[in-house]
């Protein structure tokens, strides 16, 4: 009787990358497939019909991948996300070599690009958002611990574990 061994960790995680290579690469054909019905004549509403995706995705798409055309004028290190918060700046090659550089997040390079394209009130109002957010989710977790029981026990060690890992 033969044995099935299961696959290892790293042999799931590295076709899971290997995947997600393939999915971003995907969306820059995408687009280049969409710039050349556009092209060629075919119409936004027409196409978001055929292939199920919105106008606003079918614009996005072809942005992007006009905005970075070839291989040589992307970075494989970074997502199709950086690349399209990028393709919205007045300089989107530089923007993302300093992304790729310093290894900023796609919310990191938003956050630079409205700072320096001078939307410093925009980054200030996200923030306070965000700020916001995390008010009312630090309220929520009080009233639970303020009520004791399992669940109470659980977030105390969750937050422990979470802290733990980043280093606090």
């Amino acid at each position: 009787m033969s044995e099935v061994t299961e696959p290892k960790i790293e042999e799931l995680l590295q076709a899971y990358i290997q995947v997600d290579e393939q999915e971003q690469e995907t969306r820059f054909i995408k687009g280049q497939l969409l710039d050349a019905m556009l092209t060629a004549g075919a119409k936004q509403k027409f196409l978001s019909s055929q292939i199920g995706v919105s106008p606003a995705q079918i614009r996005e798409l072809v942005h992007v991948y006009r905005t970075f055309p070839t291989a040589t004028s992307r970075i494989p290190s970074l997502s199709w996300y950086h690349h399209r918060v990028a393709s919205h700046s007045s300089s989107p090659s530089e923007i993302l070599i300093k992304a790729s550089d310093e290894a900023m997040s796609t919310r990191e390079l938003r956050k630079l690009i409205l700072e320096q394209e001078g939307a410093k009130q925009l980054v200030q109002q996200e923030e306070q958002e965000e700020r916001k957010k995390a008010e009312r989710v630090l309220l929520s977790l009080q009233k639970v611990l303020d009520s004791g029981g399992e669940t109470a026990k659980w977030i105390q060690d969750e937050l422990k574990r979470i802290l733990k890992e980043v280093g606090m």
